[in-house]
């Protein structure tokens, strides 16, 4: 008898790792898992075009987790992604070349997570890239000569990385109805339209990037936001524009520079309720050599200055209008407004306030402010 007692949590204890390997046991009652059920998924490499002759081929094959590697050369493609997890990673993005027809995106992104781009030219497309109800990364890639090089729309989260958006006959990134996009160490320039366009509610922060030879180069209105750091923004019609309750704040190192036609332009642009922050910082922003005013503020916006210096514009330093409020505010950084081909600070219909002794005017042709 003891000797059955001895071995009985022996059995027991089998009993229950045979329950385990086919069943859950759970508020006492037992329910029955097939061991066929459980599936352990691989992620694998599929090589354009080693495995398959085109990339749209690669991506139906493809499942979660999967990188398609695609070698050098030109791909005529028009391509499709409704799958998520996906990693497209050609040579590199001067030898890898993907193609369209001018009649459709060239790579479209539709209700996908996770979608990562790397390593490719994209030329040729009504837009380079469409993404909707998705998140994409991007990295090393160039996009020209579409439409939009990016048309971002729908709720999509977008990382753009070392990336070159050039030559698109519209905006460089179009940014719309709440979306979100991240931008680091790119280049955004010559595009006929803005480099970066962002509107309904949509929002931007970029970081050590530029933009040049836009229409304007960063363009945002209707409910945006956008973070700005250490950017250069020069050489476009306008350089920054915020319009339609649309909010901005730069920081660091900025340069706002050569903006401007003979048409006029400005190198910051502020209209219809909107808002920009110049925080302070060493080294701090630098507005100069734009064809117009450094900062324009009007109808009903309002600029908070903290450092940096606006100098050599065409135009006012700084123009206020329009029930428009600048209020200055010195922290630690100085704040320097000269050599403007006008005043300073022009008030026109506009409220000036805060700590306006402690700029450093000199030499702007119309004196330093006409603000009351």
């Amino acid at each position: 008898m003891m000797t059955k007692i001895k071995y009985l949590p022996f059995f027991i204890a089998i009993f229950f790792l045979f329950l385990m390997s086919t069943n859950v046991i759970a508020h006492n009652k037992v329910v029955v898992i097939p061991l066929n059920s459980c599936k352990i998924v691989s992620s694998k490499i599929i090589t354009v075009p080693s495995d398959y002759s085109t990339i749209q081929g690669a991506i139906e094959a493809a499942n979660e987790g999967d990188t398609i590697k695609i070698l050098a050369g030109t791909y005529n493609e028009i391509i499709s992604i409704k799958k998520d997890n996906i990693t497209l990673d050609g040579k590199n993005k001067d030898t890898t070349i993907l193609n369209g027809n001018k009649s459709s995106s060239t790579i479209s992104i539709n209700n996908s997570k996770n979608i990562s781009i790397n390593n490719l030219s994209i030329g040729n497309g009504k837009n380079g890239i469409s993404i909707n109800f998705s998140s994409v990364y991007l990295s090393n890639l160039k996009i020209k000569d579409n439409g939009n090089g990016l048309q971002v729309v729908s709720n999509s989260h977008i990382n753009i990385d070392n990336t070159f958006v050039n030559n698109n006959i519209d905006n460089g990134l179009e940014l719309k109805f709440n979306s979100t996009a991240y931008i680091d160490n790119s280049e955004f320039n010559n595009n006929s339209s803005a480099g970066v366009f962002f509107t309904m509610g949509s929002s931007v922060y970029i970081q050590y990037s530029k933009t040049s030879n836009n229409s304007v180069g960063l363009s945002s209105s209707i409910n945006t936001s956008t973070r700005i750091i250490g950017c250069e923004i020069m050489s476009n019609i306008f350089g920054i524009v915020l319009r339609g309750n649309a909010t901005g704040l730069l920081t660091g190192h900025n340069i706002i520079s050569d903006n401007g036609d003979v048409a006029g332009g400005a190198g910051i642009d502020i209209s219809a309720n909107s808002h920009l922050s110049i925080a302070s910082s060493n080294p701090g922003l630098e507005i100069s050599a734009n064809k117009g005013p450094g900062i324009s503020v009007s109808m009903n916006s309002s600029l908070l200055l903290e450092g940096g210096s606006i100098n050599n514009n065409q135009g006012d330093g700084i123009n206020l209008s329009g029930n428009s409020v600048g209020q200055i505010f010195y922290n630690i950084f100085p704040i320097s407004i000269v050599e403007n081909n006008g005043y300073g600070i022009n008030c026109a219909g506009a409220i000036l306030e805060g700590d306006v002794d402690k700029i450093t005017f000199s030499n702007n042709a119309l004196g330093d402010t006409n603000c009351p």
